[in-house]
């Protein structure tokens, strides 16, 4: 009959034992040296040209690297059919899995290469927020530290799609193509490493959706009176920097990373002129055109706004500064959607689909032209990247910030006469 688990753990032989296990497997029992317990360790016997052999399976036990007898039948069997398909000694098979084990090792993880490929990304802030999907949403899926070289073409690919079908099931197509280039971007690195091969096993796939293009919310010229309104009906939990801030936002229909973030050395009063520098988040200016700002002439009204603004934070260096900031010194840019969300809005108005309902009214109403809007609104391309438009890019320099001042100071006049409040002295 044979030995139980227990019995085979109580075994105290005073001399190395072998014990059979059948089909050629042994269980070596042994004291160790200075009376330290007993070492159990599954070894395998054969001939092999002529001579009695032994490979060495592992110890027994249960943890990594220890096996149960049950375990080390299964891998016995194993070095024996490999030994007989391959006609090598089983002692083959051991050197060849050290080596595995070893190159393993030397082998960098997917987790290592997507560190190496965020570390290529010069924003701070975008590199962030590419390491929260990569650790929460991808790598989790796909195994973090399984070996880069598991995710070659053949392999991986239909894993790969998978990953892109989990965002798609919750309706999340542009989401599904951010991650699909994600992950196209680390294996176009270990692609470069040596550590893969054409194809990347992310490439584009004809599953992969194209989301429809999809406006932020936005207001007609008729709703504006309603907005103005109720910008200036107070909650006890609204804060007047937001109000401020959303105030200048309207008034400048800036992107609200660029405009939080605005400082005071930012503003010439002499020449009432703001600049935002190029590198400013919310510009969108990219690599290599950092030295592009972009240029906000000061009318009255704004002066007014920054006036209120400088009476509560002309001591800090940011115009929006707020001591509750963790991630930024200054508000949160989310702060002025969250404003409008309070205010009703969720879901019929955000402060970049604002910039949509000022540019309809600047050319239907004023009469202004929308390359002039474009530009106060400070988009680069005015043809959709087209080739022209890139070549003006790179010769014209104009500003047309008189016609821009004109234009500013008309805007603000229509908002006035529709209700818009700059200075509501009960704050």
């Amino acid at each position: 009959m044979p030995l139980t688990e227990a019995q085979l753990l109580a075994l105290q032989p005073d001399k190395k034992t072998h014990l059979s296990l059948g089909n050629s497997l042994y269980l070596l029992v042994a004291p160790q040296a200075h009376g330290e317990g007993y070492g159990r360790y599954f070894i395998g016997r054969f001939r092999f040209q002529g001579k009695q052999r032994e490979v060495r399976i592992g110890p027994y036990g249960k943890g990594d690297g220890r096996f149960s007898r049950k375990e080390a039948r299964e891998r016995w069997e194993e070095i024996r059919q490999w030994a007989r398909e391959n006609k090598r000694s089983p002692a083959d098979w051991k050197r060849e899995e050290r080596a595995a084990q070893h190159k393993q090792k030397e082998t960098p993880t997917i987790a290592a290469i997507t560190e190496q490929w965020l570390a290529t990304i010069p924003n701070a802030s975008t590199r962030k927020d590419y390491a929260n999907k990569l650790h929460n949403q991808i790598l989790p899926q796909l195994g973090e530290q399984r070996p880069i070289t598991d995710f070659t073409f053949d392999k991986s690919r239909r894993e790969i799609l998978k990953v892109m079908d989990s965002f798609k099931a919750r309706g999340k197509a542009e989401s599904a193509n951010r991650a699909m280039q994600l992950m196209r971007n680390i294996f176009d690195l270990a692609i470069d490493e040596g550590w893969l091969h054409e194809p990347n096993a992310a490439g584009k796939s004809k599953q992969q959706p194209t989301p429809r293009a999809q406006h932020h919310p936005s207001l007609a010229a008729e709703e504006l009176p309603l907005l103005f309104k109720k910008l200036e009906e107070q909650s006890p939990r609204s804060s007047l920097l937001v109000t401020l801030a959303l105030k200048l936002n309207i008034l400048t229909f800036l992107r609200v990373s660029a405009l939080v973030s605005m400082q005071w050395a930012h503003l010439d009063k002499e020449r009432t002129m703001w600049t935002i520098p190029g590198e400013t988040k919310g510009l969108k200016r990219g690599a290599g055109r950092h030295g592009m700002g972009h240029l906000v002439p000061i009318t009255p009204a704004i002066a007014d706004l920054l006036e209120q603004l400088e009476a509560i934070n002309g001591n800090y260096n940011w115009a929006f500064y707020s001591p509750r900031g963790k991630i930024y010194q200054h508000i949160n840019p989310s702060s002025i959607n969250k404003r409008l969300k309070d205010m009703g809005y969720e879901g019929l108005l955000t402060a970049h689909g604002f910039r949509r309902t000022v540019g309809t009214i600047i050319v239907e109403k004023l009469g202004f032209s929308w390359e002039l809007f474009s530009r106060q609104a400070g988009h680069l391309y005015l043809e959709a990247n087209s080739k022209s438009s890139k070549l003006r890019l790179a010769y014209d320099g104009s500003q047309f910030i008189d016609d821009r001042r004109k234009m500013l100071e008309s805007w603000h006049q229509w908002c006035l006469e529709q209700g818009f409040v700059l200075n509501n002295m009960k704050y």
